[in-house]
């Protein structure tokens, strides 16, 4: 490569060396033979730019037609290692300030075998988990990047909501005393 560059440039200066002396003796000959010699060093200059060009858009070409080559052959290796496989569909997207995309399975003591009161004691009940996407859904909304009033007011009332049915489920309506004595 870097013998082909220093070739090169031997020859450019060996060809303008020679295009001087050949405008020198036509300078000599007559203003005639002087613009004939400028218009063919110019024509050559012309012809040797455009093979350049030339080599240049072939040797992209090339490039190009390998990479397209190169990547038909990735496409029938892949094509062969996934033959027959069956891919799934991908799962679809989450419901907006719910985050989960099936309802939870509760297990019940009929289908476990066991009725400790023990493993009974941290089950959640089944409004739960929909309460608890309300206190999630306002943090999700208090946590942006950017928050408009209207943001701050929907997470208000989320956690609003979040509070009055954490009561209701916690301590049921009749269980529910004044502190007042």
């Amino acid at each position: 490569m870097i013998s082909k560059f220093d070739a090169e440039c031997e020859a450019q200066v060996k060809r303008k060396a020679n295009n001087r002396k050949a405008l020198e003796e036509a300078r000599k000959k007559g203003k005639d033979a002087y613009t004939a010699d400028q218009a063919r060093i110019a024509l050559e200059t012309l012809t040797i730019t455009k093979a350049k060009k030339q080599e240049k858009l072939c040797i992209a070409a090339v490039k190009q037609a390998e990479k397209v080559h190169l990547a038909a052959e990735k496409k029938v290796k892949a094509a062969e290692i996934h033959k027959g496989q069956i891919h799934p569909p991908p799962p679809p997207p989450a419901v907006p300030f719910m985050g989960m995309q099936t309802p939870i399975q509760y297990e019940t003591t009929e289908q476990t075998g066991n009725n400790d009161d023990a493993n009974m004691k941290f089950s959640l009940h089944p409004d739960d988990p929909l309460n608890f996407l309300k206190l999630s859904a306002s943090l999700c909304l208090l946590m942006k990047h950017k928050i408009s009033d209207n943001d701050i007011s929907q997470a208000d009332q989320l956690i609003c909501k979040y509070g009055t049915e954490l009561i209701t489920v916690i301590y049921h309506a009749s269980d529910l005393r004044s502190n007042q004595i």
